[in-house]
């Protein structure tokens, strides 16, 4: 094997192997191996003047309540509580046969409403989250921040994107034209 091209090999696997930097969404894991575990999805998004934070769990069995909350505490033990409304409840991809049991992938989706002063306090960092789910809350704690700063960047993207001028009448042409 020539040299270029084994620097071409290693270079398309480092690219490969690269954490993505803009991603659009925030998760976790929450108790990988036990009955109440969950894989958690946090995106940020706008609709007409507001913020949301949308909330995607996949579990075997959690689904949000009717009107769900998600509670907040920062590295800073500042308490936030945020009202939601749920926009999925338990739609499964899939099922596995495990002998005589299916057990089924269930994704529940709720949106939470934020305001920008909010965010500013969730820069700081999140300590611990909760949602309000059934059978049982969603609760998890971190020892350091893996959610707080990645939602404010979040945030901030939407916020930029947003930085539509109305003043600029938008045509279809226009449009097209970008």
């Amino acid at each position: 094997m020539t040299k270029g091209l084994r620097q071409i090999i290693v270079l398309i696997l480092l690219m490969a192997c690269m954490p993505v930097l803009s991603a659009k969404s925030v998760f976790y894991i929450h108790k990988a191996l036990s009955l109440d575990g969950c894989i958690v999805h946090l995106r940020v998004s706008k609709q007409e003047a507001n913020y949301f934070i949308v909330a995607i769990v996949e579990s075997d069995r959690l689904h949000f309540l009717s009107e769900p909350t998600m509670k907040v505490i920062t590295f800073k033990d500042e308490i936030l509580t945020f009202p939601g409304s749920v926009v999925t409840d338990g739609s499964s991809n899939y099922g596995i046969m495990i002998g005589t049991i299916m057990v089924s992938d269930i994704h529940s989706i709720a949106q939470f409403c934020v305001t920008p002063d909010d965010f500013e306090k969730l820069k700081d960092g999140i300590a611990r989250i909760r949602f309000s789910m059934t059978p049982n809350n969603h609760d998890h704690s971190f020892t350091k921040d893996r959610i707080g700063k990645n939602l404010y960047r979040l945030y901030l993207k939407a916020k930029e994107e947003d930085s539509f001028s109305p003043s600029v009448p938008q045509t279809r042409r226009s449009m097209r034209n970008r």
